[in-house]
């Protein structure tokens, strides 16, 4: 960049590798150049942008680059997710939970979104809806320790102590000697 500052890959490289680093703001500088210098950057350029805006409290920043992005790359996924996390970032679990919604129109089968879902349901205290949710997670991903950890939770919390049951055995089977999920059950 230094040698050719009109040089749109030396740009985009060193933005990659500032946002590596989590040098945020070096990063934003130097993508920002480079969509000066290639006004139609390659997808990963908006996402790295995006949670770079996103990392240093900037939402409203974050929001407009991806909804750049999606623009362009409408069925970019990462994008929907990036998007829940900036309204997940300010707590605004209706917002966050909207976006993991568009996403399941898009990929109904898509855990991440299910799960994103269960957790803006419990942030929410719709517990019933929380456990619907992880259990779509776990049927779509039944080697999904984390899922079946959280519907073991949830399931407890809202009283329902058969599928918490069945939900922490899952879990145990996955990671039978993970000392944190035999705490929980332990407890439970």
């Amino acid at each position: 960049a230094a040698i050719d500052p009109d040089s749109a890959q030396a740009w985009y490289v060193m933005g990659r590798t500032l946002f590596g680093l989590d040098r945020f703001e070096e990063a934003i500088a130097a993508y920002e150049r480079m969509m000066v210098l290639d006004p139609t950057p390659p997808v990963d350029v908006y996402e790295a942008l995006g949670r770079s805006y996103l990392k240093l409290d900037n939402l409203q920043l974050a929001r407009d680059v991806i909804n750049r992005g999606l623009l362009v790359f409408p069925n970019q996924r990462t994008f929907y997710l990036a998007m829940a996390d900036t309204y997940r970032a300010e707590a605004d679990y209706r917002a966050a939970d909207s976006w993991y919604a568009r996403m399941l129109q898009r990929w109904p089968d898509d855990v991440q979104a299910w799960s994103g879902r269960g957790d803006m349901a419990v942030a929410n205290d719709q517990l019933s809806d929380a456990v619907r949710y992880y259990q779509k997670a776990v049927e779509f991903r039944p080697l999904g320790f984390e899922y079946w950890l959280n519907l073991a939770k949830t399931a407890w919390a809202g009283g329902d102590e058969g599928l918490a049951d069945e939900a922490y055995q899952e879990a145990l089977m996955l990671q039978p000697d993970n000392p944190a999920v035999l705490l929980q059950v332990g407890q439970f």
